[in-house]
């Protein structure tokens, strides 16, 4: 089992403003949680009773492409490494719409193996 969470912008009151639309996985949030369940490799076994977050933060470009990877919080770097490589190796991202226009905004991930 595995939960995973996307925000943009870190107020979160953007997502209720009209015109604005933040950077998501092009196949859809729902569809985007089941590729995680589905390629999701537990890089540990020691502590498969216990969860295991990994925030991440990148940047959705304007043309959708992920930049600038970050670990943000991480139990240790195998979590983080299975966690890039889901990122990496996953749907491709629309970029955030504001007033009709594509802008690169900074995302954060957390993806929980559990």
């Amino acid at each position: 089992v595995i939960g995973y969470g996307v925000s943009g912008k870190s107020s979160g009151y953007e997502e209720d403003v009209a015109g604005y639309s933040p950077p998501a996985p092009v196949t859809g949030q729902r569809e985007f949680n089941r590729y995680i369940l589905e390629n999701m490799v537990r890089p540990d076994t020691a502590t498969a009773s216990q969860k295991n977050v990994v925030l991440l933060a990148f940047t959705v470009g304007e043309t959708g492409k992920i930049d600038s990877i970050e670990v943000v919080r991480s139990p240790g770097r195998i979590f983080s490494q299975e966690a890039i490589r889901l990122l990496k190796e996953g749907p491709a991202w629309k970029p955030a719409i504001e007033d009709g226009s594509e802008k690169s905004e900074r995302v954060r991930l957390r993806i929980v193996f559990k």
